[in-house]
């Protein structure tokens, strides 16, 4: 359902990692919801007794979630000579690094 939502998106034109990003967030909320659902419908059980602690976003998960591609990013910049991808890498969700390769090799042409 997160993936169909997410495709809609897709259509309506909205960049391709942005689409992902709405997709996971919304198979996130929907497991939530459904887990959630079951243990209060069927189980008859709160969430803390399963062991699934009430929902909070530390901010050191926040500054690691910001660093990190910046720290991916940089280090790909050092590296000497010419990347090329394969279209495999491409359909398993590999925009990121199509970005990052074709940032390089702009910088190496001009």
């Amino acid at each position: 359902m997160a993936q169909m939502i997410g495709s809609l998106f897709v259509i309506i034109k909205f960049p391709t990692g942005v689409c992902n990003i709405i997709a996971g967030i919304l198979y996130l909320l929907l497991s939530y919801v459904l887990l959630k659902l079951l243990a209060e419908k069927i189980l008859k059980m709160d969430l803390k007794e399963l062991g699934i602690p009430k929902f909070h976003i530390k901010s050191k998960w926040i500054v690691v979630a910001v660093i990190l591609p910046i720290a991916v990013t940089i280090i790909y910049l050092f590296f000497p000579g010419e990347f090329g991808i394969e279209s495999s890498v491409v359909a398993l969700g590999g925009y990121m690094i199509t970005i990052l390769l074709t940032v390089r090799m702009i910088k190496k042409k001009r």
